[in-house]
């Protein structure tokens, strides 16, 4: 599934004669030059940002993110996501750890991030790619507990990412062991996010469910009642 962002959507001859925008990412201020309908178009924050000379941005062209991460804003302007065994090279991961290098670790750091991103910056179909693209990946691999940390201190706890976090986390659980996560440490994980797992956990054994994973129309809207 290509990514929803760019030109893939958009033929080029509509794009003939717009502005683009710069947008100068992180601390090494990484430009990105992006025409302003697209921006405008995906995200809800470019749009309130680029729709108002109220807005220095909207004027001179250009948008400071220097708090975002280059890695996380590749996957937003790229028209397709690299396969995921390239993943590591073309987005580089975020934590300076060399132990959270591995594949496993790269993909439910990038997905975590990218959501992130998504939801701070309102584009609403980035987010739906990203639940769909997470659904397999994390069929197969756990969450890490920086990956925990970072979702719980930055989305909402309603959001449908967080529940398919906590469902993988309790789909893997065995698996996160065998695999000897570096510095296994559940008791550094928010304390919201420990509740919801073990509420989860104890949900699956009593009924016994096969998985914790569930369909996707379960990830396509915001909790409603908070496990």
């Amino acid at each position: 599934m290509p990514n929803v962002l760019l030109v893939a959507h958009n033929p080029c001859r509509d794009l003939l004669g717009q502005p683009t925008i710069t947008v100068k990412v992180g601390p090494s201020a990484k430009e990105y030059h992006i025409h302003k309908p697209l921006l405008v178009r995906y995200s809800g924050f470019f749009r309130g940002a680029l729709s108002s000379n109220a807005f220095k941005s909207a004027v001179d062209g250009v948008v400071i993110l220097e708090d975002v991460e280059p890695g996380t804003f590749d996957a937003f302007a790229d028209q397709d996501l690299a396969p995921l065994a390239d993943w590591a090279t073309k987005y580089p991961h975020p934590y300076p750890d060399p132990r959270f290098e591995g594949e496993m670790w790269i993909a439910t750091t990038r997905l975590t991030w990218w959501y992130v991103f998504a939801d701070r910056f309102i584009v609403p179909e980035m987010q739906q790619y990203l639940i769909h693209l997470g659904i397999g990946v994390f069929s197969q691999y756990a969450p890490c507990c920086p990956d925990l940390t970072y979702a719980w201190k930055h989305l909402p706890t309603n959001s449908p990412f967080l529940r398919l976090l906590v469902d993988a986390y309790c789909e893997n659980w065995y698996y996160r062991r065998e695999k000897g996560e570096p510095q296994l440490n559940e008791d550094s994980l928010p304390r919201g996010c420990l509740l919801r797992i073990m509420r989860r956990l104890g949900d699956l054994w009593t009924r016994g469910v096969e998985s914790a994973i569930r369909d996707q129309r379960d990830y396509d809207e915001a909790v409603r009642d908070v496990e």
